[in-house]
């Protein structure tokens, strides 16, 4: 099973899916709308594409995900070619997120923060791909404000109007047996952190 078995493009449902303009959906909202319970929830095997989220509001984000207050793990996936009007053009996670064997590139985030993924709670990112995503924010590739763990994995060719071309970290960041290069922002164009931060055998 792989991201190449199965897409899911939401341009479908955009009278003008050329133009980034805010007039799709996104692919999935994860919610249970139950403040005091937290789901498990794994999307894996499968390409999400063709988001197109709207308005500076934090409902419009997460141009092919959005997840509140859940445990979300992407295994195996592709998201690419999405945008949103606010924060997290590709992923957008307040809770727990897990990344694996996944990529996430060619998203753009056209007002805020986080081209690639918005990111507010522990996340994890093992042996994927963050390259070539786009902010007007800050954080191009990746935007963080939780303990954040990128293992074996590739950020790389991503931009941002503000700091962190490739990433924005604001809280506890390591970075282990990975590539972070080519990405370009302001200030930090690599990594912009606030934070404690663990650097181990990258470049």
């Amino acid at each position: 099973p792989g991201a190449d078995l199965l897409t899911i493009d939401a341009s479908g449902n955009d009278p003008s899916p050329q133009i980034d303009n805010s007039t799709g959906t996104r692919v999935f909202h994860v919610n249970d709308g139950r403040a005091r319970t937290v789901l498990d929830v794994t999307i894996a095997g499968m390409s999400l594409t063709g988001g197109d989220v709207g308005g500076p509001f934090a409902e419009n984000e997460g141009g092919a995900v959005r997840s509140v207050g859940e445990s979300l793990t992407l295994d195996a996936v592709a998201i690419y070619d999405n945008a949103v009007g606010y924060r997290g053009g590709g992923v957008s996670a307040t809770g727990t997120l897990t990344i694996l064997n996944s990529q996430i590139f060619d998203n753009v985030a056209r007002v805020a923060e986080g081209g690639g993924i918005y990111a507010v709670g522990t996340t994890v990112i093992e042996t994927s791909s963050v390259h070539e995503n786009s902010a007007v924010g800050s954080g191009g590739g990746l935007w963080t404000s939780g303990n954040t763990a990128v293992v074996n994995s590739t950020v790389s060719g991503n931009r941002s109007g503000q700091q962190g071309g490739g990433i924005y970290s604001r809280a506890v960041f390591t970075l282990k047996q990975s590539t972070v290069s080519g990405n370009s922002s302001q200030s930090g164009g690599g990594l912009w952190a606030r934070g404690t931060q663990e650097l181990r055998h990258s470049t």
